[in-house]
């Protein structure tokens, strides 16, 4: 699995309760609102990318994923996985 969020959450965690930081709590703050918002964008964009209707009729020709590409990808998949 990708742990990214973890990453991000421990690093906010340790600035949010940093002593060493003036307005270590306001950057925090900040750095999580930007975290949230980004999610939320990258979630409004995958479902009009993925599950969008197409809206070019030249668009409705193409092909999905033919078996080299497949082959491509599983190594990709198996090292995030």
């Amino acid at each position: 699995m990708l742990n990214g969020f973890v990453g991000e959450f421990l690093i906010l965690l340790g600035t949010f309760n940093s002593t060493l930081l003036p307005h270590a709590r306001l950057f925090a703050s900040l750095a999580a609102l930007g975290m949230i918002l980004s999610a939320v964008y990258m979630l409004w964009m995958y479902q009009r990318v993925v599950f969008g209707e197409v809206r070019n009729p030249s668009n409705l020709k193409l092909a999905d994923l033919n078996a080299r590409e497949k082959l491509v990808l599983v190594p990709f998949a198996l090292l995030a996985w």
